[in-house]
């Protein structure tokens, strides 16, 4: 823990590398590794096109950790059976890396640029008074 005074702020500046479960995930059945697909992600750009971030996933690990996914995907719906999925653009690039991270390792990884103060720092840092 990095300790820095901020004068009637913040107290403590604690940089999380890594948040440990105390409920570790149950794994997924080995069948669940049989197909990969592909999960697309759009990321805001200044153009009129966004870019897309494209996440290669084993789909059956993913349905295993997720309802949503596993409605998706298994349901009746037009993305049932798909190789690709795209999620809606509310749904920020970091925040589905999050849990494609926590999916393959069961960590959920944060992390902070160093080189900001923690009032500049984006929401991946913990403050604590």
């Amino acid at each position: 823990m990095t300790s820095t005074a901020f004068p009637n702020a913040v107290t403590h500046y604690v940089s999380v590398d890594y948040i440990p479960c105390d409920n570790s995930s149950p794994k997924p059945p080995a069948s669940a590794y049989d197909g990969m697909m592909t999960i697309e992600v759009e990321v805001p750009s200044q153009s009129d096109t966004n870019a897309i971030k494209k996440y290669q996933v084993y789909r059956g690990v993913l349905c295993f950790h997720s309802d949503f996914f596993n409605k998706a995907l298994n349901g009746p719906f037009k993305e049932g059976g798909a190789k690709s999925y795209r999620l809606d653009n509310n749904v920020k690039p970091e925040t589905f890396e999050l849990y494609y991270n926590w999916m393959n390792t069961s960590i959920i990884s944060y992390g902070y640029d160093s080189s900001k103060s923690p009032h500049e720092s984006d929401d991946r840092c913990l403050c604590v008074r």
